[in-house]
């Protein structure tokens, strides 16, 4: 069975079938239209996408269905709109990029997320986390589910002041852009710490910190901003007895031992990342 299976693997055990999960098929219509028998598009309602692609998932048998909740919608204030390169059939996806609301260096080195987008009501994220994972469970019920964040650190930044100013602001003064990651940290906590409190027994941290290169900054940047951050964001979720997994585009293979020292407890990789030395 699919949970049995992916609950299993996630503990670390070996079930009879090696476990399966794919990232966005169930969104490719012409393909879920051939695997199911639908005639979904584009163009059809958002009821009739989600439920082809629930279809989709149980009948390519998915033991893990990714997910997160936290992302830019939540962040009520100034953020950079990049447009969106053609991924999906038909570029239908594809968005112009608008002017970042930050126009130079001192714009980011001064930014402050909680005086920008303001603080969350605990018990209304965790009320938001648990009932966005009761709605995974109720459409993808054979599966494995998970919540959590999108907009960890990296990714953070990159919403907010676009790719051009986060290279321009952490080139020129690299140390004041870590004191923004500082205090992004101290905000985004907010986050983490609600769903330590939740019932939900699995978090997913997505942060896309390397390019299919390898390395945006300088890796000693990393190990003093991003990964002792990682570690105390995941503290609670690791105290509260939740299982950790980890989320980046690219090559991070030179940072895993970095990540798994951090606390988690899994990985999610693009081929670029060696899974032969994370196994």
């Amino acid at each position: 069975m699919s949970y049995q299976d992916g609950w299993a693997a996630l503990h670390l055990e070996m079930p009879p079938r090696v476990p399966r999960t794919e990232f966005s098929a169930e969104m490719h219509w012409d393909l879920v239209n051939a695997v199911i028998g639908s005639s979904v598009s584009w163009q059809s309602s958002q009821e009739e996408q989600l439920q082809a692609s629930a279809k989709f998932i149980k009948a390519w048998n998915y033991d893990f269905v990714w997910s997160t909740l936290i992302n830019e919608q939540h962040l009520h204030g100034r953020k950079t709109d990049m447009g969106h390169a053609v991924y999906a059939a038909g570029g239908v996806d594809r968005r112009e990029p608008k002017e970042s609301p930050f126009k130079d260096v001192e714009d980011v080195y001064t930014f402050d997320p909680e005086e920008e987008y303001g603080v969350f009501s605990r018990q209304e994220l965790i009320k938001m986390f648990e009932e966005a994972y009761a709605v995974n469970c109720s459409r993808y019920p054979e599966a494995v589910n998970c919540s959590g964040v999108y907009i960890t650190m990296f990714s953070g930044f990159i919403a907010v002041f676009g790719w051009e100013m986060l290279l321009l602001a952490a080139g020129y003064n690299a140390r004041r852009f870590g004191e923004v990651a500082k205090r992004w940290e101290r905000w985004i906590s907010q986050f983490f710490e609600a769903f330590a409190e939740t019932d939900i027994p699995i978090f997913m941290c997505h942060d896309d910190i390397t390019w299919t290169s390898g390395a945006v900054m300088p890796p000693a940047w990393y190990r003093e901003f991003i990964f002792p951050a990682y570690r105390r964001l995941w503290q609670p979720l690791r105290d509260a007895g939740k299982i950790v997994l980890f989320t980046s585009d690219g090559n991070y293979t030179e940072f895993v031992d970095d990540i798994a020292a951090a606390g988690a407890n899994g990985f999610v990789m693009e081929p670029m990342t060696d899974m032969e030395y994370v196994a």
